[in-house]
């Protein structure tokens, strides 16, 4: 059987427009609005804007669950369900991934974009808040992304009778709001400043490019960074030509990492001398350089581990699968930041048999062997190894930690 195909794209006229509001505050504040109203809002704009960002931004200030489908991936059983033939009657199973209770937002990507077969359900869910026999909880409201209706995008027109079954909101990029929100995050500073020195920045490229480059300048190793080859390759790969241009060429520029001299560091004066180092880097806004002066440093974790109410079976075992967790975790991040250039030389937990603990005495437990005696019965102190020491034990053996898929990552 031949898959559904869209509806052919004919030339159209541009629905009336609305002004477009810059991806922000007041946009939440609309969201907000609706929600509480439980209208449908039909978001509207280009790709890469951050429509899907700003829709879970609402939702964590709300305070409410945010749920996302992409549309254009979903074939119709995905969201109305297979069917079930009970008692003489067609049921649908509901979809695991619908809310049945709770309150939060339900965001649907890709709306015009979706196969016609996927689209009709889905227009049902958003203006009805119902599909076949499934309702949309009290305290969840939808919200629909698409793309405008232009030659630029291949995508299905909604016509006016159902557009105005939403609370329509066109949408837009502003630099300023972006900034905002860029500079609250971990954003290299070379990114910052061109967007900052570049009043049309977002015309030819989006902020979800720059977002994206920013990410992987900041894999650059310290030897990598100034590589101009190597980073307009990189730059090409999100931006046009002249803004990938001039990325590379503002990252050749910048300058040398002062080095940091272990000695006067693990001296009496080390905090002032590595403030002096830290604060000119800290005025230039050049995080990036910061991160590359505390590389430098080499250093040692020491006292890592977790406190829990493990318990003795009859058989002598102690099942503390959530120590192995916790230390899966952490070894696994410890091994990316020595991939990425960190100088960890030591990893020391805590600890490697159950102590006294200053606030819960020996009810909460950090070792990997267990110690049989409570605050008021020393018992016969017999230890037993936990389960994480024999995982431990494996660690040391292989000088590396498994994942939850079983692959290895190095510690070393």
């Amino acid at each position: 059987m031949s898959s559904p195909t869209k509806q052919p794209v004919t030339p159209i006229t541009t629905p009336s427009l609305r002004p477009a509001l810059p991806i922000g505050d007041r946009v939440i504040h609309v969201l907000d609005v609706a929600y509480r109203a439980r209208r449908p809002v039909l978001l509207e704009g280009p790709t890469g804007i951050g429509k899907s960002q700003i829709v879970a931004q609402f939702a964590e200030r709300a305070g409410i669950d945010c749920r996302v489908l992409d549309l254009s991936l979903l074939e119709p059983p995905d969201l109305i369900g297979l069917p079930q033939f009970r008692e003489g009657r067609t049921h649908y199973a509901c979809p695991a991934e619908l809310p049945t209770s709770g309150n939060g937002v339900l965001m649907l990507e890709e709306l015009n974009r979706a196969e016609i077969p996927v689209m009709q359900p889905a227009l049902q869910l958003l203006s009805a808040r119902r599909l076949h026999a499934y309702e949309l909880p009290p305290g969840w409201s939808c919200i629909a992304a698409i793309n405008p209706e232009s030659d630029e995008y291949q995508v299905n027109r909604l016509d006016d009778a159902m557009r105005s079954r939403f609370l329509e909101l066109r949408v837009r990029p502003d630099r300023d709001e972006w900034l905002t929100w860029a500079r609250r995050g971990n954003t290299h500073p070379t990114i910052l400043h061109l967007v900052a020195t570049n009043a049309d920045v977002f015309a030819t490229s989006s902020p979800r490019s720059w977002s994206y480059l920013s990410e992987v300048l900041r894999g650059l190793r310290p030897e990598e960074i100034r590589s101009r080859d190597l980073v307009l390759t990189l730059a090409h790969g999100y931006l046009p030509v002249a803004r990938a241009t001039a990325v590379a060429e503002a990252m050749s520029k910048l300058p040398d990492v002062p080095q940091v001299d272990g000695k006067a560091l693990l001296g009496p004066d080390g905090p002032a001398y590595f403030a002096a180092l830290h604060a000119p880097l800290q005025r230039q806004g050049r995080s990036d350089a910061i991160v590359l002066l505390a590389w430098q440093v080499k250093r040692v974790l020491t006292e890592n581990g977790l406190g829990a109410y493990d318990e003795l079976t009859p058989e002598g075992t102690i099942e503390d699968d959530y120590r192995i967790d916790y230390y899966r975790k952490h070894l696994t991040m410890c091994a990316r930041a020595i991939e990425s250039g960190v100088q960890l030389v030591g990893y020391s937990p805590w600890s490697a048999i159950d102590l006294v603990s200053v606030h819960e005495g020996m009810r909460k437990r950090y070792g990997f062997i267990f110690v049989d005696r409570d605050e008021a019965d020393e018992k016969q102190l017999a230890r037993y190894p936990k389960k994480s020491f024999h995982w431990y034990q494996g660690v040391i053996a292989d000088n590396a930690v498994d994942d939850a898929s079983e692959s290895k990552e190095g510690v070393a």
